[in-house]
């Protein structure tokens, strides 16, 4: 699947951003962990889409196997040197394993077209009794992947697994405009559906957790671009919670979450419901979130992927990175720089360089800001 060639290539052309990491993602971690000193602070990026250009092959062709899978993600931690790589369930797998019908092209992820459930009053299509790993493609393959990654490169850096929440699949299952519907109309017909998708997805989990395997959580659809603040705090967070609930009885750690678009306006909530981390969007303003609650979860974020890592320049990205720093840097709980989301494929691989080395260089004095947080420092430059 890997073109030898271009691999060796962007290897090459990314070799700077690496050559000053002193620790691997694990000694770092596990140091941030004790207290002691780090190299630099942890840096992330949502590279997914733009990954497998950079190493010669397509989305589609990475997909197609457990292994081409590990291999995308493996090549990221080589070319990138970032701090985290992972398993995505994807937004719709499990409706598609339930039989949605999708669509698919070489460079996005598969797009779901018709759901399982044709009415959303017939809940004869919902079996638990189905909703199995090896039934679940996409499931089935991340779960191998990640012992192929753990093979590779396990003692460098760790390999996490995101199962979208079950607001945002329960509107793959039978459709978005019958789910957000029945919320506004029918909420009894809405509460089963959520019902029986957290039980699907609590068993999915269910095998990686019992693998040691860290499992976080995604809602795009709990966005208030999306739906009100009310029918976030009725119908999403609630099943955010229970999901969070079961994979906490077996990590007994709190999860991760990352909520697509605006959540201004729920932040509170979403600090309140227990998680450790909040990865934002761009659309949230990281000055605004730290005050909020920033002494209660641990800030990622928030490099627009679109008008900033895809139609910026490269000076225009360093000056974006800076500014998240400028905002979230000294958060009571902590802040990693991330992208705000998925950046699109297309995106130029040097605006990608230019935040990896920018992001790294403010990694590195963050870590040791917090020693002398009045001094200038260099995301102060605007």
């Amino acid at each position: 699947m890997i073109n030898n060639t271009i691999y060796r290539e962007n290897l090459e052309y990314f070799a700077d951003i690496r050559k000053d990491d002193q620790m691997t993602p694990i000694e770092r971690s596990n140091a941030l962990a004790k207290g002691e000193e780090v190299d630099r602070m942890p840096v992330q990026m949502m590279a997914d889409l733009v990954l497998p250009d950079l190493i010669g092959t397509t989305l589609k062709e990475s997909e197609l196997s457990a292994k081409s899978k590990a291999e995308l993600q493996i090549a990221a931690y080589h070319l990138f040197g970032f701090d985290g790589i992972g398993m995505m369930h994807g937004l719709y797998s499990l409706p598609m394993a339930m039989g949605g019908k999708y669509t698919e092209s070489d460079h996005m992820t598969k797009s779901l077209t018709e759901p399982p459930i044709k009415d959303i009053h017939d809940f004869s299509g919902l079996d638990l009794d189905c909703i199995k790993l090896e039934n679940d493609d996409a499931a089935y393959k991340a779960f191998d992947a990640i012992r192929y990654i753990q093979d590779a490169v396990g003692d460098e850096i760790t390999c996490g697994m995101n199962f979208t929440a079950p607001f945002t699949v329960a509107t793959g299952v039978v459709g978005v405009e019958p789910f957000l519907t029945a919320c506004a109309r029918e909420p009894e017909i809405a509460f089963q559906v959520l019902d029986f998708v957290v039980q699907a997805q609590c068993k999915l989990a269910k095998s990686f957790l019992e693998a040691g395997i860290t499992v976080g959580t995604s809602d795009p659809v709990a966005s208030c671009t999306v739906i009100n603040p009310k029918m976030y705090r009725k119908y999403a967070k609630p099943y955010e919670m229970k999901f969070a609930e079961f994979c906490s009885s077996y990590t007994g750690r709190p999860m991760s979450i990352h909520i697509c678009g605006n959540t201004t306006k729920i932040l509170k909530d979403v600090a309140d419901a227990g998680f450790v981390t909040f990865s934002l969007d761009n659309m949230v303003d990281l000055e605004v979130a730290k005050e909020k609650i920033g002494d209660q979860v641990h800030l990622v974020g928030n490099v627009d992927p679109v008008a900033i890592m895809m139609q910026a320049t490269p000076d225009e990205v360093r000056a974006d990175v800076r500014k998240c720093y400028r905002k979230a840097w000294d958060s009571p709980k902590g802040f990693t720089i991330h992208s705000g989301c998925d950046m699109p494929y297309g995106t130029p691989k040097e605006n990608m360089k230019a935040y990896l080395d920018e992001a790294k260089k403010c990694a590195k004095e963050q870590a040791h800001a917090y020693k002398n947080p009045k001094e200038h420092h260099i995301w102060d430059e605007k």
